[in-house]
This record gives structure tokens, sequence and C-alpha cells, in this order.
């Protein structure tokens, strides 16, 4: 049965905080990184974990909110850049042709 603060993100281990803060300072290497993204998505988030939870709707709400953001997280990782630079040039030149 889960406990009262069971919302709360599970204290991270040193180098996981060691990499998130080597990535806001823009000096994180290609490991950290890595580690900064995969803490940030897997525990913070709870991007992969149920979000259901039994007794509690506002809870699940709130898993449901964190996994939102991992989610989204994920999506602009996989997105197909090439494909999204193709779609705002069309865009663009939608709009130009509107402006004449």
């Amino acid at each position: 049965m889960a406990g009262a603060k069971d919302w709360l993100i599970p204290e991270a281990k040193f180098s996981d905080t060691a990499a998130i803060q080597a990535l806001s300072r823009g000096e994180a290497n290609a490991d950290q990184q890595k580690a900064a993204i995969k803490y940030i998505i897997e525990k913070v988030c709870m991007t992969y974990d149920e979000t259901f939870h039994l007794t509690n709707e506002r809870v699940s709400s709130f898993y449901q909110g964190r996994r939102f953001c991992g989610n989204q997280i994920i999506k602009e990782i996989n997105i197909d850049l090439r494909a999204l630079t193709e779609k705002l040039k069309q865009k663009e030149t939608k709009e130009d042709v509107r402006h004449r």
C-alpha cells in the first residue's frame, strides 16, 4: 500500500545529481548527458511506471502529469529533424504566398 509521501522522487545518486548539474551548466560529457536524461525520464518523470494509484485519484493525476512530461521529452528526442525541417519550410512557403 502506498504511503502518504509516495509522490516524492526517490533520492538521487550522487552521480545523477552531478550529471544534472553539469548538464545545466553546459559542461556535461556524453556519459553525463545520457545519465541526466535517463534520470529525468525514468525517475523524475516516472515515464515507464504505472500511474494508477489504487486509493487516491489525485495522486494518479499527479503521476500522469509527471509521465506526460517524460513523454514530451522522449518525443523531442525521437523526432525526425529532417521531416520537421521540411514541414517548417513548407509552412514558411505557404505563409510567404499569403503575404503577397
